[in-house]
C-alpha cells in the first residue's frame, strides 16, 4: 500500500508562515483601519434603519485584526471597537454614560473577547504544529 508522503514544505501552516511578516505599525494600522470600515459601514446602516449592524461588523473588525495582527492589534481593535460602540450607538448618544443597565455593550465584550480568545489558541496551536514540523524534517 503506497502512502503519500508530505514533505514539511507542503504543508498548509509552513506556506502561511512564509507569507511575510507585518510589522508593529502595519499591525496596529490593520487594527486602525478594520475598525474604521466597520465603523464607518455600521454608521451607513445605522443611516439606512439597520440599526443592529453594529456589533457583528465590528466583532469581525476584532476577528481581523487578531488573525492577521496578533495579540496586541486584537486589544486595539477591541478597546477602539468598544469605546465607538459606547460613543454613537448606545443610549444616550454621543456620550460615554450608560443610561440602562443592561446595554447592547455588555454584550458585545463578551463576544469580542471570545473571538480575541479563540485567534490566540489558533495561534498558539498553528506555531506549536509549526515547530513540531520543522524539528520533524530536521531530524530526517
Amino acid at each position: 500500500m503506497n502512502v503519500p508522503v508530505t514533505d514539511a514544505r507542503d504543508s498548509i501552516v509552513h506556506r502561511s508562515a512564509s507569507w511575510p511578516r507585518l510589522t508593529h505599525l502595519q499591525r496596529d494600522g490593520l487594527a486602525f483601519v478594520s475598525v474604521g470600515i466597520a465603523f464607518s459601514a455600521a454608521l451607513l446602516l445605522n443611516g439606512f434603519e439597520f440599526h443592529d449592524s453594529g456589533i457583528p461588523l465590528l466583532l469581525f473588525a476584532i476577528a481581523v485584526s487578531s488573525w492577521y495582527g496578533g495579540a496586541g492589534p486584537a486589544v486595539l481593535a477591541l478597546v477602539l471597537s468598544s469605546l465607538s460602540f459606547d460613543y454613537f450607538f448606545t443610549e444616550p448618544l454621543h456620550s460615554f454614560s450608560i443610561q440602562s443597565r443592561m446595554s447592547p455593550t455588555s454584550s458585545f465584550l463578551p463576544h469580542s473577547l471570545r473571538s480575541f480568545h479563540g485567534s490566540a489558541r489558533s495561534d498558539a496551536a498553528s506555531s506549536e504544529i509549526f515547530s513540531r514540523l520543522a524539528t520533524s524534517s530536521r531530524l530526517k
